[in-house]
């Protein structure tokens, strides 16, 4: 389990310092400046919380998985948001 949430964790910061890289380069910064929060690696690492969910609604069908992962996603994004926000 460890394992995971440190994977879980570093592939989270890799994608978001990718996607943040992409943004200033559609923002015209050639650089491509990519950026994180120290915080996030314990929110994406947070991501093997959600696999006892998964496993719950494997076979359910996709539409109905993917409106129930975009609330949960969607509820954690805004409260870890809300959390750092209020904290740093």
């Amino acid at each position: 389990m460890f394992k995971r949430f440190l994977i879980y964790g570093l592939i989270g910061w890799g994608m978001e310092i990718v996607w943040t890289g992409l943004y200033s380069f559609i923002r015209g910064d050639l650089r491509l400046v990519g950026f994180t929060n120290l915080w996030m690696f314990a929110i994406y690492g947070a991501a093997i919380f959600l696999e006892p969910i998964h496993d719950m609604i494997r076979t359910w069908k996709w539409p109905v998985r993917g409106v129930i992962w975009v609330i949960i996603i969607w509820g954690i994004e805004y409260a870890s948001g809300l959390i750092i926000k209020n904290t740093t």
